[in-house]
């Protein structure tokens, strides 16, 4: 009978063990020292080797990747220019001449501060290195234009510049001969993006207030980028008129009939954006 209770007894103890060893196993708060410990071990070596990966498979690869197309349209517009300008210089001559300049290195700086952090793959960068390579040869600081087309280059997607200049061809093809004289005078044009004709009696005598087209909608996010740049900007025009009552139209008393017309106005630095997008894409 003794004998018999011992085996009941650890038999006990061995379901009490085996109980606890589940309890642990289902509650992590109540891990063991030493379990707590190799969980601890084994994230912090999981978080090391995802933040190697992040660093050497996605941020390397890439800034170097972006890297490659800003230089690759530097030193072709550098070569470029080199032609019209400097017709005896070497390429080792040119650098060596920017090298030599502040100016120019600190907007080689910057640039390439930009492309590392733009938000396309292969346009942007592109257009960082056209327009930095005209404004280093030049020596002299970015203007305010340049510096919104900068920021416009690192900001949109490729997917945002394949919209932008799809849109301005398409935009273009349809300008009036007056307008394309303008647009040649001026180097800036107003394109219709909405039109609305409204109504209501004279004896009502008013008409209620409309917003404006949302330009995310209407273009693209591309448009609500370069409206907060300054590089396009929204203008509204109303027209007003009465139109007489006419039984024959069904018009039983005077109207006043008022035409909204809402239009995106560009700026010159928004066709050279265009223009550069259209070159780094050709380039691709």
């Amino acid at each position: 009978m003794p004998a018999q209770r011992s085996s009941t007894a650890n038999g006990d103890g061995r379901l009490l063990n085996y109980r606890a060893n589940i309890h642990y196993l289902g509650n992590p708060m109540a891990l063991t020292p030493l379990a707590a410990t190799l969980v601890s071990s084994a994230k912090s070596a999981a978080v090391s080797k995802v933040q190697a990966f992040v660093k050497q498979k996605v941020i390397e690869r890439w800034s170097r990747y972006r890297a490659e197309r800003f230089f690759e349209s530097f030193l072709d517009e550098v070569a470029k220019q080199a032609d019209d300008r400097y017709q005896s210089a070497s390429l080792d001559d040119l650098l060596d001449r920017l090298d030599a300049e502040d100016e120019s290195t600190s907007t080689l700086f910057d640039a390439y501060r930009r492309v590392c952090l733009s938000a396309s793959r292969d346009v942007g960068p592109r257009i960082i290195g056209l327009l930095t390579a005209v404004v280093v040869l030049e020596n002299r600081s970015a203007t305010g234009g340049e510096e919104r087309m900068f920021q416009a280059a690192e900001l949109l997607t490729d997917a945002d510049f394949a919209e932008l200049v799809e849109y301005t061809r398409a935009k273009q093809e349809k300008l009036s001969t007056e307008q394309g004289e303008q647009f040649a005078q001026h180097g800036y044009v107003s394109y219709v993006v909405d039109e609305r004709v409204d109504e209501v009696k004279t004896t009502q005598g008013h008409f209620a207030s409309v917003s404006p087209p949302n330009l995310g909608e209407v273009l693209g996010i591309w448009g609500l980028r370069l409206n907060a740049l300054c590089l396009i900007y929204e203008d509204r025009r109303e027209r007003f008129r009465i139109e007489n009552a006419d039984s024959e139209r069904y018009r039983d008393e005077d109207m006043h009939v008022r035409t909204i017309t809402d239009y995106v106005v560009t700026t010159r630095e928004y066709h050279r954006l265009v223009a550069l997008a259209e070159r780094a894409i050709a380039s691709l």
